[in-house]
């Protein structure tokens, strides 16, 4: 799970630094116009924010990332190299072939956020992968193995050699950093992004 978590550390510093650069250029999320009067879930619907270039873009560098990673004989991400855990075929210990790493990269589940292309369908896909995280992690931790559906998918284990070292010491040093990153990333999103920002503000506060 650490080293999971640091993998998505640093995708979501590449997917903000995504979003800015679209944000600059005007190609950020878009908001559509509201449907009803104000104070009705219509109203508020209307403000649900599309964004189906960044969104694809996301899901791009997360495929890349993990399948990239996890075949060609890499055997594992930086998060799971941190913490000297590698990932292979589970009958032999091979590194994956192509069709592994993409078939576990697909039992992750990231490619549910494509719905965000859709303002409509945004929030069910943020649910879905949600609860599809719980299921890999219950189906992990249950089994004996520690073989998840996305591992059973593939055919694929994760193992840690007894020699390994305390990687997880500077997985949580990462961690750490990272958080103390996130939000200066985030201010600066907020700096090309702040346009926007502020019309969608306006917009609410007049409608209040």
């Amino acid at each position: 799970m650490v080293a999971w978590i640091v993998d998505l550390i640093l995708l979501g510093i590449v997917s903000v630094v995504i979003g800015a650069l679209l944000g600059a250029v005007g190609l950020g999320p878009t908001t559509t116009a509201p449907i009803g009067p104000p104070g009705t879930p219509q109203y508020w619907n209307g403000f649900t924010r599309a964004d189906p270039i960044g969104t694809v873009l996301t899901v791009a560098v997360s495929a890349l990332y993990f399948i990239g990673f996890w075949s060609g004989g890499r055997r594992g991400t930086p998060g799971q190299r941190m913490l000297s855990i590698q990932v292979g075929n589970a009958f032999d210990g091979r590194p994956l072939t192509m069709d592994q790493a993409i078939r576990r990269w697909l039992g992750l589940g990231d490619v549910i956020t494509l719905l965000g292309v859709l303002p409509a369908a945004a929030g069910l896909g943020s649910l879905l992968l949600f609860v599809w995280v719980i299921v890999l992690l219950i189906t992990t931790a249950t089994s004996p193995t520690k073989q998840g559906l996305h591992d059973k998918l593939a055919n694929s284990a994760v193992v840690r050699p007894v020699s390994a070292g305390n990687g997880w010491v500077i997985a949580c040093l990462v961690i750490v950093a990272a958080l103390v990153l996130i939000p200066l990333l985030a201010i600066v999103a907020l700096i090309f992004l702040g346009g926007q920002v502020s019309t969608i503000l306006s917009t609410v506060g007049e409608s209040v």
